[in-house]
């Protein structure tokens, strides 16, 4: 599919729309599904953005609460007397802290964290969910043996209650407040058990795919920061000038999101709490750096979650359920127009921000970017990483030096 039919697909602004422009590409489209965000009556089970009273946060990845869906199959289906039918899934992806109050809110505890994170599972408790803990497991991944997660009683506990609230009885939960598993005790500890499994004998390039991610992350990270710290009274222009160059120089790709949160970082600087520890005099910078790493992958891992969750000719829509408010204002900085499932089961994120606005506003013309959006600078970038690909452990250990090298 070329880049052109894309953009037709993504000019439509209606259901109809959709379906002509699909229809019309449908033998390049073959294979390909979508989802697209626009205004109207929400079709979702929660907004896509939603403060709970208990001060957790619900994110989706979309600007609105209505998803147009599309494929081959559907409009097919849409010309027949009964109409398309569509179907979907829903997850509710549990970032680290929520993980580590599971089993004292499980415990009806009233340590405060456990009340709210007891209290912002009640508030979205409905037959359906899938509640998802990979950013958890991911972080932790590395640690989740049998010798190490049964030798800290608290570890086990959250692997534990990770098991107990997806098998959660949310009838019981509703009508007496109380968390308990469908499953019983034995059948709980068996799925620990299982999910130990997994996590052990994942392939070796799996585990390391998961892992440069994360990796990939703290270098960019690394980056943003060196470039704040050594002038952080430069133009947020220069800035990203520079961010840009390491993107297409160093990493050979460009990462719109990220770019998107640096480009207020470079506006707002410690301003911006996300980033508010991000100072030159911190002796624990790198590893604050590292742990903020594992913080941006989420929203990147929901990305990847559309295209990975979606099988049998399912829908699949991702949701974060976080206290970190930080955090939240930074994915309130940035959001997808739509995802475009690939024929492989992977997903693209389209971005709803104008990365051309954006750039603008910061002063940005056509000319300084040339370099690096142009289709000459795609291509350089895509042989580049084919025939060269970078060196993440020399690039991060370059930019850790570099940024010691200022305080």
């Amino acid at each position: 599919m070329t880049d052109p039919v894309l953009e037709r697909v993504l000019a439509a602004s209606s259901r109809a729309g959709l379906f002509r422009t699909w229809h019309r590409h449908r033998r390049q489209l073959q294979g390909y599904r979508m989802m697209l965000s626009a205004p109207g009556i929400p079709n979702q089970p929660v907004p896509t953005r939603l403060d709970l009273p208990d001060g957790g946060f619900l994110r989706g990845l979309f600007p609105h609460d209505h998803l147009l869906y599309v494929d081959n199959r559907l409009m097919w289906q849409s010309r027949l007397p009964w109409g398309a039918r569509i179907a979907q899934d829903y997850s509710i992806t549990f970032d680290t802290q929520v993980v580590r109050y599971l089993a004292l809110a499980i415990q009806n505890s009233t340590n405060p964290m456990a009340t709210k994170v007891k209290s912002a599972l009640f508030t979205l408790s409905r037959a359906g969910w899938n509640w998802d803990f990979f950013a958890y497991i991911e972080e932790n991944a590395d640690r989740m043996n049998r010798a190490e997660v049964y030798a800290n009683r608290k570890f086990h506990d959250n692997v534990r209650a990770v098991e107990i609230v997806k098998d959660l009885d949310e009838r019981h939960f509703l009508a007496t407040g109380l968390m308990r598993a469908r499953s019983n005790d034995r059948q709980i500890a068996e799925r620990v058990e299982a999910a130990l499994t997994y996590v052990e004998r994942r392939p070796e390039p799996l585990k390391q795919f998961y892992r440069q991610n994360q990796r990939v992350m703290y270098a960019v990270l690394l980056a943003i920061t060196r470039i704040q710290l050594s002038g952080p009274r430069r133009p947020a222009r220069e800035k990203l000038l520079d961010l840009l160059t390491f993107f297409h120089d160093d990493l050979h790709t460009l990462m719109a999101r990220e770019l998107a949160y640096a480009a207020v970082f470079f506006t707002s600087g410690q301003q911006l709490a996300f980033f508010g520890r991000v100072q030159r005099a911190r002796a624990d910078l790198l590893t604050i750096l590292n742990n903020m790493a594992w913080d941006l992958l989420i929203a990147r891992r929901l990305e990847q979650y559309i295209g990975a969750g979606a099988q049998n000719g399912r829908f699949y829509v991702p949701f974060l359920l976080t206290f970190d408010r930080d955090l939240v204002a930074l994915m309130d900085a940035y959001s997808l127009r739509g995802a475009l499932i690939l024929p492989t089961g992977s997903a693209v994120g389209l971005p709803a921000s104008d990365l051309g606005s954006l750039f603008e506003s910061h002063g940005l013309t056509l000319e300084d970017l040339q370099p690096f959006v142009s289709t000459e600078a795609r291509g350089d970038r895509r042989d580049r990483h084919a025939s060269n690909p970078p060196d993440l452990e020399a690039l991060i250990h370059s930019l850790e030096r570099q940024i010691a090298q200022l305080k």
